[in-house]
């Protein structure tokens, strides 16, 4: 049995979900890779397919300081007991391998399994390494890093749905702007925007601001995509009447997408946080980008993920801070003046495979 601790947000959650598949392409069965996760909805829609097995635990979050600090150990304690028990009650208490992919769960998961799991890999997917994986990687028998300058860069893990979309033929654009709206307008821009897991009040605002100004170049047709995340999409699908047009610009939103890799090929250009798993599948997929980082990410891991993308002749980059209708109005332009034959492919695509072979190879050597 595998078990894979990845939790939190889809940044973790896609790139632990890329490996629990490129293992079955190897031929592991479903029904021996588990996951620990814990029990917010965006897991529970993640994951309600059912494909997998899945513990999810209920834990609080963790905050600063030193009160925070001795909290959060007692609250690991608890939900690595917690853990514990559950599995020896679904007769999982002796996996083979424990893949963990940072954050808090994977912490409770190395507790929880001390002295049970023979063998751990730690995957980080940010360009920064938390403290979880920090910890927990000595004595790791294998580690790997998505963004590294070395050797030991593996890449981001990528679903399939995006690995199906890079090999599959072109796609029907029309028909893909025809799913987020049906209208009988003719688009010659397509422009996706979302903050992640839970939305982005920053990204949310600026694009209806963006519109509502008329500041985006109205002259081309435009449609905007804006997924706001399921925290604020009540409020925010009620203050307007969407989908919103003004002049040639449509502005058009859903609350969450699981077929967003579909809208991302087909986009000219992407406005979003720079979390790992969407800079490497923007990567993959060669989208010019207005990357706006997550201020207070940990380690400000997501800055270093945009300037990377950056770098890399990707992307833009917008301080959360000075993000305003002008501001990101240039952004976008400057985005969509590179043709996407400037921009360089995703170093690895593989990752998936890598990490899985480790695995397997842990496996067979305690055969």
């Amino acid at each position: 049995m595998i078990l894979i601790a990845a939790a939190g947000t889809g940044g973790h959650i896609y790139p632990a979900i890329a490996v629990a598949e490129a293992l079955e392409a190897k031929g592991i069965s479903s029904d021996e890779i588990v996951f620990v996760t814990s029990s917010r909805p965006v897991e529970d829609r993640i994951f309600s397919n059912g494909r997998y097995r899945r513990v999810a635990l209920t834990i609080g979050g963790l905050t600063g300081g030193i009160a925070g600090k001795i909290l959060g150990v007692l609250k690991i304690a608890r939900a690595a007991l917690s853990l514990r028990k559950r599995l020896a009650s679904e007769g999982l208490s002796d996996p083979q391998v424990l893949v963990m992919f940072g954050g808090y769960i994977s912490a409770v998961a190395r507790v929880g399994l001390l002295f049970k799991t023979k063998d751990v890999v730690v995957v980080e997917t940010n360009s920064v390494m938390g403290r979880a994986n920090r910890a927990f990687r000595i004595g790791a028998k294998a580690t790997f890093a998505a963004f590294e300058e070395n050797s030991s860069s593996s890449g981001v893990p990528l679903r399939s749905s995006v690995m199906d979309a890079l090999t599959s033929t072109a796609s029907n654009r029309e028909e893909i702007i025809s799913s987020v709206v049906d209208n009988g307008k003719s688009y010659e821009r397509f422009i996706v925007c979302f903050g992640g897991s839970l939305g982005a009040r920053t990204i949310n605002q600026a694009l209806l601001s963006l519109v509502e100004g008329g500041d985006l170049d109205g002259e081309v047709p435009t449609l905007i995509y804006l997924v706001v995340g399921q925290r604020d999409f009540a409020q925010f699908a009620s203050s307007r009447a969407f989908p919103l047009t003004i002049g040639n610009v449509t502005l058009a939103i859903a609350e969450y997408d699981t077929n967003l890799v579909e809208k991302l090929k087909v986009a000219d250009v992407v406005v979003s946080r720079s979390g790992s798993n969407t800079v490497a599948e923007l990567a993959a997929l060669s989208k010019p980008a207005v990357l706006i980082p997550l201020p207070n990410s940990p380690n400000d891991h997501q800055t270093k993920n945009a300037i990377w993308y950056r770098i890399n002749g990707r992307g833009v980059v917008l301080e959360d801070g000075a993000v305003g209708d002008a501001s990101l109005s240039r952004a976008i332009a400057v985005a969509l003046e590179r043709s996407h034959d400037e921009l360089t492919k995703f170093d690895d695509l593989d990752a998936a495979g890598k990490i899985s072979t480790a695995v397997l190879s842990l496996i067979e050597s305690l055969e």
